[in-house]
């Protein structure tokens, strides 16, 4: 009886070893399962364009990028808008200065011909 003792643990070892590999066999499939769903997901990403792909994404990134466009182009309006005026200023003392040019020389011309009359 010992022999059969020796095979029924035996067998119950066996037994035990394949219940306990089964389960870890399901386990594996599962995560197998997983990993390749985790793949396929990102073999999506990778071939498919950023905005179709990721939308929520796309569409902040295009939102920073057309909040900085519109800073650079608020910031070249300001200094537009400062070299206009520079600009409008140096023609306003441009003209003043003519103007006075045009007295001072209307201003001498009269006075010559008012010395030449007297004189």
């Amino acid at each position: 009886m010992s022999k059969r003792d020796d095979h029924a643990t035996e067998i119950k070892s066996v037994k035990s070893m394949n219940t306990k590999l089964k389960s870890e066999l399901a386990e594996m499939d599962i995560k197998c399962n997983d990993l390749s769903d985790q793949r396929d997901r990102l073999q999506v990403l990778v071939s498919e364009p950023l905005w179709k792909a990721r939308p929520g994404y796309y569409a902040r990134n295009q939102d920073e990028q057309l909040l900085l466009q519109k800073q650079a182009l608020q910031e070249e309006l300001h200094s537009s808008r400062n070299r206009t005026y520079e600009l409008q200023q140096q023609l306003d003392w441009s003209e003043v200065n003519e103007t006075i040019k045009l007295c001072d020389s209307m201003l001498i011309n009269t006075t010559r011909i008012y010395t030449q009359k007297m004189f």
